[in-house]
């Protein structure tokens, strides 16, 4: 899915212009869905005419969508920490939040903030306590370091050093970050997650209902075929039909479950091939080891890190998307695999849950079942009528439910109702 500005909707022409600071709390420090959905809310709603400023504690183009951020132009609320530094965008993150009093003042002027993921909530706390600045907060899961999953602690590969170190000291940090995490969602005017999965849980977790306001994406062409030719990239030659699966390189997200379908019988026979794209990591030697020992070094294609016009290009010939995560948070890659009418086979668990409809847009699969996953995907590529028919209502879906228009009218009407909400308890205060 390529990374484009949506078109402002008649709507919007009829709103007043608002200056809003977006506060991505992580980071951009690495090219993930989380990172992409804050760059798309602040592009989307500048070219809806707003006047949008974005803020994080780390600011890195090398590493995240590389002349994305810099037409976004992040302001930092961190220094810049020296590489040879041991955990340094840890550090950073922490130094955010420890100086959180004392940048609230940067936000004064503003007429709403929008904290996308903490601790910009904690930010934004005090920016509203000391200058009454409202703002939103947008969450795509839980503190992890207060709610960790239980398979965040199969640290089997530590893929970023920053993470372990950040869990390392939760025990000692934890009441600081637990009185912050409660004082931001209760002070947020409205809180929102990115989609109906993640609202559940999020609202079990506080105890204070979150609206889903879930990510989209932009449709992509559908190719004349799918199932014949070959995909030419960066020097290599992808026979069709292939499979593609594009996700973070990290243990949790059980890569390994979808190399392991190529030994299928009847994928086998045929050599079908799987795409990888993705920043890699330490994770992805072992991904490499793994289709080496199973003799699928030649099947298993990691492309590394893909511009949106390659990845736009693998959703438009791939026959098959596969999500083999199994406690994904929303799955950005499978909303974009629909939009691009790619069947898509996940977990019927988590994520996918809210996204997907078993048999219309793909299959969901019983968690535990890799044997069946792997049916799911011969089914796919053995029968290509089977594999268009639901690649079109995978579309059709998500064009109904997970378009980029749809979530920042969403985003828009939520902003441009706190901001009303404030502008009339600030004229009834003054006319009291």
């Amino acid at each position: 899915m390529a990374l484009t500005q949506p078109r402002p909707s008649p709507e919007s022409d009829r709103r007043r212009s608002l200056k809003v600071a977006v506060i991505h709390g992580v980071g951009f420090f690495y090219s993930g869905g989380g990172e992409k959905l804050v760059i798309q809310q602040v592009l989307g709603l500048r070219e809806r005419g707003h006047r949008v400023d974005c803020y994080a504690p780390i600011v890195d183009p090398a590493r995240s969508f590389p002349g994305w951020l810099d037409r976004v132009g992040v302001r930092r609320l961190a220094p810049r920490l020296p590489n040879w530094l041991r955990f340094p965008d840890a550090l950073a993150i922490i130094a955010m939040s420890v100086a959180a009093p004392f940048l609230a003042h940067r936000f004064r002027g503003y007429d709403v903030i929008l904290a996308a993921n903490q601790p910009a909530g904690w930010i934004a706390w005090w920016a509203r306590r000391l200058y009454g600045v409202p703002y939103v907060l947008y969450l795509a899961q839980p503190n992890r370091l207060l709610y960790p999953r239980e398979i965040d602690g199969e640290r089997t590969v530590i893929v970023k050093r920053d993470y372990f170190f950040l869990h390392a000291i939760a025990p000692l940090i934890r009441p600081l970050v637990l009185a912050a995490e409660r004082r931001s969602v209760a002070g947020a005017t409205r809180v929102l997650a990115n989609g109906a999965y993640m609202a559940r849980v999020l609202s079990r977790t506080y105890a204070r209902a979150f609206s889903s306001c879930p990510a989209g994406a932009e449709a992509v062409v559908e190719t004349r075929s799918r199932f014949t030719g070959a995909v030419h990239l960066r020097g290599l030659v992808i026979p069709k039909p292939f499979v593609l699966l594009s996700n973070r390189h990290y243990p949790q997200k059980r890569f390994e479950v979808a190399i392991e379908a190529l030994r299928h019988p009847a994928l086998a026979a045929r050599r079908i091939p799987l795409v990888i794209t993705g920043q890699e990591t330490a994770y992805t030697l072992r991904l490499r080891e793994l289709a080496a020992r199973l003799g699928l070094h030649d099947r298993v294609h990691f492309i590394g890190l893909a511009g949106e016009d390659e990845l736009a290009a693998l959703y438009a010939h791939a026959a098959c998307y596969v999500y083999p995560s199994p406690e994904e948070d929303f799955g950005m890659g499978v909303v974009e695999a629909m939009a691009a009418a790619v069947p898509v086979v996940a977990w019927d668990h988590a994520g996918p849950t809210g996204t997907m409809v078993d048999g219309l847009t793909g299959y969901l699969v019983p968690p535990g079942s890799p044997e069946l996953f792997a049916e799911r995907i011969v089914q796919l590529l053995d029968d290509e009528q089977l594999s268009r028919r639901l690649g079109r209502g995978a579309q059709s879906h998500a064009l109904r439910h997970f378009t980029l228009d749809h979530h920042l009218e969403a985003l828009e009407n939520v902003l441009d109702d706190v901001c009303e909400v404030e502008r009339d308890d600030a004229l009834a205060d003054a006319t009291a």
